[in-house]
């Protein structure tokens, strides 16, 4: 049986902004590995039953299931042998100041029965359907809700850590590589941010994040060209400076590389 059988479809129109939306089906009896996002998650399973797994907890549901992913963390979804997931991933973009009102580094499971979520989600899977200019706003809602209905308290069954772990070292690190990914910066300058020698904080770095620093600080700068290409009349030149490339054909391979097309070939969609 083939333990990867999904079905894939990405909407990255802009009209989404700050949002990217994939929709997704993982058959029966199948699972399906998600590498882990560059941007926090909102993980809706709208019919279903199975069972999240990640690196710090697992969490068994039946749809609908709605959950906060933090960023960066890699999981594994497994369907009941009698039940296909239907589900949409919502990457969700926030700055550093919303990062630390919003309180986003660690796993909320949403009580999709409580009223308010139930109209959100309702409300967002017709937009979803049918995108308008409303779309931001519902969204914007559902993440003031998260940070309110933090409880867990229907179906769902929760087994792990309270929350994953993610030492100083290494959220200092992160926010210089986000501050500065844009910059001529290495491994070495990203390990002087903490108190840990270079090699000890490569290995504590990837320990934590599934990712080496040079491997964060790639990714940060593609996901931050992508946004650039889809949202911004800038040349490919121009992106490819801004993110930290002195040739744009340096950029283009990269990319190419990291998303399996080209910059021109997501400018000319």
């Amino acid at each position: 049986m083939n333990k990867n059988q999904h079905n894939r479809m990405n909407r990255s129109d802009s009209l989404y902004y700050p949002f990217r939306i994939q929709s997704d089906t993982v058959a029966a009896g199948n699972s399906a590995n998600y590498s882990g996002f560059a941007t926090y998650t909102l993980l809706f399973v709208t019919q279903g039953a199975g069972e999240l797994i990640t690196k710090y907890e697992t969490f068994s549901f039946e749809g609908p299931f709605c959950i906060l992913i933090p960023k960066l963390i890699p999981f594994n979804l497994s369907a009941k042998d009698n039940s296909p997931l239907y589900l949409h991933t919502i990457e969700y973009t926030v700055n550093q100041r919303e990062q630390t009102e919003r309180n986003l580094e660690q796993f909320k499971v949403i009580d999709i029965d409580n009223d308010s979520i139930n109209l959100s989600v309702t409300l967002l899977l017709n937009e979803i359907n049918s995108p308008s200019r409303h779309f931001n706003a519902i969204m914007e809602h559902i993440f003031n809700l998260v940070m309110i209905y933090d409880n867990i308290n229907t179906t769902q069954t929760y087994d792990g850590p309270e929350h994953f772990h993610i030492s100083e070292n290494v959220r200092q690190a992160q926010y210089f590589i986000e501050h500065n990914f844009h910059k001529k910066i290495s491994v070495k300058d990203v390990a002087a941010q903490t108190q840990l020698s270079s090699d000890y904080f490569i290995t504590v770095f990837h320990d934590e994040l599934g990712l080496t620093p040079h491997q964060y600080i790639i990714r940060c700068r593609m996901e931050h060209s992508h946004f650039l290409l889809e949202n911004t009349h800038k040349s490919i030149q121009d992106i490819a400076k801004e993110c930290g490339y002195k040739s744009s054909n340096h950029f283009s391979t990269k990319f190419k590389e990291f998303f399996g097309y080209s910059p021109r070939n997501l400018k000319t969609k």
